[in-house]
Parts: structure tokens; sequence; C-alpha cells
């Protein structure tokens, strides 16, 4: 038996606030309930408190994404399967190599110490990743795309809501930063969002670009800092922003030489609109 088609005018209407609006949800939920259930073990100020945490906003990112997939039924078509994790690996293979050679280079001459056998590392890192790739690219992308999705506008949903990513670190001011910090997060940001933003847009995979944004969260929160040490910012900062710039770059000139067939899966994802 074939599901009925549910109408979504606020979506056909103004899709850019409602992809504003899922993009807070798809960030805010996830610590929201996550919180009450860590003090549960002592908050998260301990261990067991931050591994629960990160555990619980990963389960509730998901159940967010498998609720948005029912919602829009029989319309998209899902992006947590099989098709298209290749393709979404395989184009993120300069994203993996430059970073390799980045954490080295950085290992070696500026003596960084990593703590890759600390599994909260890794779970801390997971949970960022399925959290921020579930908000930005599978909700409010997604949604985008939805409206979006002809070769002449293809591209722009991703890099559009990469730039969005990046913007919103600017609420890091407010606990306190240096400005100057805040604006190279915020640039870098908007690099790494650009680089996500495309190649989900390229293959409609979740999976990929949340593999890759956790991997490399999961390395840089396992750098070993100093925290009463003064930040400095040397070649090795502006070399992470020009090294994230590049690859966004072109992540996004190669979904718009393949912006024909870009199209012809969204059109297929989102297969009863016109």
């Amino acid at each position: 038996m074939e599901t009925k088609t549910r109408k979504h005018i606020i979506a056909d209407k103004v899709p850019v606030i409602v992809a504003i609006i899922l993009m807070i949800l798809g960030i805010a939920l996830p610590s929201v309930i996550a919180a009450p259930v860590a003090s549960i073990f002592g908050g998260t100020d301990t261990y067991a408190g931050k591994l629960c945490n990160a555990i619980v906003a990963i389960a509730v990112s998901f159940l967010l994404m498998k609720l948005y997939v029912l919602w829009f039924r029989p319309e998209f078509q899902g992006n947590l399967g099989k098709a298209g994790f290749a393709k979404g690996m395989k184009h993120l293979i300069p994203f993996f190599a430059a970073w390799l050679i980045y954490f080295i280079l950085s290992a070696i001459f500026e003596g960084s110490q990593f703590d890759l056998l600390n599994p909260l590392v890794w779970v801390s890192g997971f949970a960022a990743g399925v959290t921020e790739e579930v908000a930005f690219r599978g909700l409010a992308t997604t949604t985008l795309l939805r409206k979006f999705r002809s070769e002449k506008h293809v591209v722009l949903p991703g890099v559009l809501v990469g730039i969005l990513f990046g913007s919103v670190h600017f609420a890091n001011i407010t606990a306190g930063e240096d400005p100057l910090i805040v604006l190279l997060t915020v640039i870098f940001a908007i690099g790494g969002g650009i680089v996500f933003g495309s190649i989900y847009t390229l293959c409609g995979n979740l999976w990929p670009v949340i593999i890759a944004h956790s991997v490399y969260d999961s390395v840089s929160f396992s750098i070993l800092e100093d925290a009463s040490a003064p930040v400095e910012f040397g070649l090795f900062t502006y070399l992470q922003i020009g090294i994230m710039f590049a690859v966004g770059i072109l992540a996004t000139v190669i979904v718009w030489k393949k912006r024909k067939e870009t199209s012809e899966l969204w059109h297929r994802k989102w297969k009863t609109i016109a």
C-alpha cells in the first residue's frame, strides 16, 4: 500500500525559515536532553557524565533525523543508507590527506602530543560530528535542497549553510573568548562547513561527512594542551584555515562540475515534488 503524500505548505513557501528552525532544533535539543541525563552520572565535569552526555546527544540526533525522514515520507528517500556512501568517502580523500599531513607536521614542528587512546576523546568527537552534521547538513541543507535542487541552484544550499555553520561560532564571544580567536574560529568553521556541505550535496549520504567531521574533531580534542599557557598565533594557525578553505573550494568546484548529476540525485531523493 502506497503511503499518502503529506502536504508541507510552510516548507514549500518559506524553506529558508524552516531550514533555520530545524537547524536550531538539531543543535539545541540533543544538549537540552543530554544535560539532565548526564547530571545523574555527576554532570559534565566528570568523566562518566561527559561520556553519558555525548552518548545521549548522539542518540537524540539520530532520532531527529529518523523523525525528519518519517515526516517527509514518502517524498524524501533518506540519507543514512548505503547509497552514495562510497562516492562521498572517495571525494573526502583530499580532506583526510590534507589533515593527516597537517597533524603530522604539527607534531613534528610544534611538538603537539595526542591522547588518541582516550575513549572519551572519540565519543566526544563522534557526538560533535553527529549533532552538527545532522543539524546543518541532515536537516537544514536537505530542506533547502528540497526546493533549490535545479542545476542552477544545487550548489548553493551546501555553501550557504556552510557559511551559516561558521557564523554561529560568533556566539563564542559571549563566553568571554578573545575576539581574534573567535574570528579565526569562524573563518575556519566556514571553510569546514563548505567542505561538508558540498560533499553531502554531491553524494546525498550523511555518513561520509559525519565520519570526516567526527575524526577531525576527535583528533583535535585529543591534542594535549596546557590550559594556563597563553594562546599563540603562528604559521600553523593560518595553515589550518588555508587548508580548510582550499579543500572547501575544491569540493564546491566538484559539485559545480557535476551539477547535472547532482541535481538529478536530489530530484530522485525528493521524488514527488516539482
